[in-house]
């Protein structure tokens, strides 16, 4: 089969369901996890002290919050089988999507966060939980279970750039977008994202936990083959 074949009928929405969330995803990932601590610098630290100590504050935060990725992991493998590749990856981008609209309504506190600074650390917790037990981890798994095995490969790869794409964006255009309209915009922005990214999967997703790639992927001679249900 040829690599134009992933944009016809046939698997076109498959080849959307692979890659637009993938894209949406690592916007808010890397737009997120790399500026980490500049962002809790403004929120959560903006009046304690000199610029050296509120780095150190900001950089030990960052450090902390890391452990929720590592359990987000550990969760999607204990629950992978048992939820399903779509039930986690709606759940994660819901997750992803509500801590992002928390810390929009937080917004930059007006001088020391106070009580608000528990609230940020939970909205960055939240976000970090529930992008690794979800699209994190399941927008690897569902290019290589969707294609019949004459595209899986260029499908995952599809898959894999557009989501490098989405990185390169967060990681490059967020920062322009901040300083033009502020982080609360930004936050919200990859609030929006994440809820695309929610509402392309309940649209498009079809659960392939259980099923053999044969299955899933259809038989290649046989067109009806690869219309797979929910």
């Amino acid at each position: 089969m040829a690599y134009k074949d992933l944009f016809s009928g046939r698997y076109l929405t498959r080849t959307i369901l692979v890659t637009v969330p993938w894209f949406l995803m690592d916007i808010g990932l890397y737009g997120i996890g790399v500026f980490t601590p500049t962002i809790l610098s403004v929120m959560a630290f903006a009046g304690h002290g000199s610029f050296i100590h509120k780095d150190i504050l900001s950089t030990q935060g960052a450090i902390f919050l890391d452990t929720f990725l590592v359990i987000g992991f550990a969760l999607n493998i204990i629950f992978i089988e048992r939820m399903g590749r779509i039930r986690l990856q709606l759940l994660g981008f819901a997750g992803m999507g509500i801590a992002m609209a928390l810390l929009t309504f937080v917004g930059v506190p007006k001088g020391a966060a106070g009580s608000l600074t528990a609230v940020i650390f939970i909205g960055f917790a939240l976000f970090n939980l529930a992008v690794n037990i979800g699209p994190n981890a399941t927008t690897w798994i569902l290019p290589t279970e969707v294609f019949p095995t004459s595209l899986r490969a260029s499908g995952h790869g599809l898959a894999a750039a557009s989501g490098k794409f989405g990185a390169a964006l967060g990681i490059f255009l967020l920062p322009v977008i901040e300083q033009a309209w502020g982080l609360e915009a930004t936050l919200g922005m990859i609030a929006t994202a994440s809820l695309l990214g929610l509402f392309v999967t309940w649209i498009l997703g079809f659960e392939t936990a259980g099923r053999s790639l044969e299955e899933v992927g259809g038989n290649e001679s046989d067109p009806s083959s690869s219309q797979v249900t929910a």
